[in-house]
């Protein structure tokens, strides 16, 4: 099966090379480059910019009244689309008109929003939970108009205690009170409680699945792991799916068809 995302990243990777840049990917690219898989900003009339898009309608749906507005992502292990999707959510909610968005890299372990936004900074979280350090110093502009982004800052001995701290319990209220949107990035359940701990300050979780990769009996322990954390769910998002493959019903939640 053909991926999608594969291939955008290869076009990327040619035209970097033939501007005269590295081809390699983990090599520090130019301001304003961002990662090719983030369709929400480089292809907005994909067929998969439309799934995040359907995505964000079913979101805010599941409470017209209060729709949420603090969202976390989480996968069962690492690499099957999670930050990505983060990406691609929280971009399309800063489409919308008069919209403000902030996404946070909340993996204080292994974070990777950085280098997908080609966007450095001298501080992030763990040095807002930790300090006396006003939210300007920490969130930067992205070259994604109306998003704005929180790094994960220093690595830290103990992301979980920080994660469940009320000092996170108040950045969360602080964010809320300064964005329309926020999305958190979290680390992969089955691999640290991370996610669990955070669930319980957001307005709810989205899952992600990696389809024909992640084992079903992994996907049920994440599930009952957020579960245990009394996190609302508010859906699953398959990764991996080609084009022609028709959406698929997982568990009682939604999920959306797109490659990752």
């Amino acid at each position: 099966m053909g991926n999608f995302y594969d291939a955008l990243r290869k076009a990327e990777s040619e035209r970097r090379g033939r501007a005269g840049g590295s081809d390699d990917p983990l090599a520090p690219r130019q301001a304003g480059d961002v990662d090719a898989r983030v369709v929400a900003h480089v292809d907005k009339i994909s067929p998969e910019m439309e799934q995040f898009r359907m995505l964000r309608t079913n979101i805010l749906a599941t409470d017209p009244a209060h729709p949420p507005r603090v969202i976390g992502v989480t996968s069962s292990i690492k690499k099957e689309g999670k930050s990505i999707t983060s990406l691609n959510l929280a971009t399309t909610f800063a489409e919308q008109r008069d919209t403000k968005v902030v996404v946070v890299d909340g993996d204080l372990r292994r974070p990777s929003l950085a280098e997908m936004l080609s966007v450095s900074g001298r501080f992030g979280l763990s040095h807002l939970l930790t300090r006396d350090l006003p939210l300007n110093k920490a969130v930067y502009e992205t070259p994604i108009p109306k998003l704005h982004y929180l790094p994960a800052g220093d690595p830290t001995e103990n992301p979980a205690e920080l994660l469940g701290s009320k000092q996170m319990a108040d950045l969360i209220d602080v964010l809320r009170a300064e964005y329309d949107f926020v999305v958190i990035d979290t680390p992969p359940i089955l691999y640290v409680h991370d996610a669990g701990i955070v669930s319980t300050s957001v307005d709810g979780m989205v899952y992600v699945i990696k389809l024909g990769v992640t084992p079903r009996e992994r996907v049920t322990k994440g599930l009952e792991i957020l579960e245990r954390s009394r996190a609302r769910m508010l859906g699953l998002v398959l990764t991996n799916v080609s084009r022609g493959h028709q959406t698929v019903s997982v568990s009682e939640y939604y999920s959306y068809s797109y490659q990752g």
